[in-house]
């Protein structure tokens, strides 16, 4: 049975043919390279939002694979529309927790071609990741769920898409009796949050999450604990 994306070259050898749906990703490297990845993958298909460990991976680099500083690259990426709406998420990573310097470098996301640029993801400041979720639509087009300040730069681009309402999660069970619950709606730096639980009198700390706990979580997610 045919995967529903083809596997394409991290390399961008040749540019792409006019027809189609394809992503197009510009990265300059900063001055550590090799702390860069970035992964793209389905995040659900028709409705149905699937677990983290088993999203399908539609192109994906690894830590260690761009390794010249200050370099530019252009990655184009085909996609191939299902008859059902697909969710997608296009994650870039920095592993040294400071992101891409974009006093020397810089990265963009967009679906384009020659009439037009869609910006799905806008270089911006952040630590271990920053992403963006959008729709791939049965007819190829794209739209936006949500992005920092992504827009289009002609109005034939299609409308923004509202926030959907964040997926919850639960990180522990309740218990019988009385309990907390901890809400939290992550912004872009997931990794950055952790909680502890102090008795006051005593200072004893009844309860910690260590710091990047939450690592796997996305903006717009919500986590739950009790």
């Amino acid at each position: 049975v045919p995967t529903l994306f083809p596997t394409a070259s991290k390399a961008p050898s040749t540019v792409p043919s006019l027809g189609g749906t394809f992503l197009t990703f510009e990265l300059k490297t900063d001055s550590f390279p090799t702390e860069t990845r970035y992964l793209l993958e389905v995040i659900s298909d028709s409705g149905r939002r699937l677990a983290h460990e088993g999203n399908e991976v539609v192109q994906e680099s690894q830590f260690g694979d761009f390794t010249v500083p200050m370099e530019s690259i252009t990655i184009f990426i085909p996609l191939v529309p299902s008859s059902i709406d697909t969710i997608l998420r296009f994650t870039l990573f920095d592993s040294g927790g400071d992101g891409i310097n974009l006093d020397v470098g810089f990265f963009l996301l967009s679906w384009s071609n020659p009439e037009f640029q869609f910006v799905l993801l806008e270089p911006e400041s952040f630590r271990y990741e920053i992403s963006t979720d959008f729709v791939l639509k049965p007819d190829g087009s794209i739209a936006l769920l949500d992005a920092p300040t992504a827009s289009p730069t002609q109005s034939s681009a299609p409308s923004i898409q509202p926030t959907p309402s964040p997926t919850r999660t639960t990180d522990v069970e309740p218990s019988e009796g009385p309990y907390l619950e901890l809400d939290i709606l992550f912004d872009l730096h997931p990794a950055d949050v952790f909680w502890t639980l102090t008795e006051t009198e005593t200072e004893t700390e009844l309860y910690a999450t260590p710091p990047g706990v939450y690592s796997t979580y996305s903006q717009g997610n919500t986590a739950s604990s009790y």
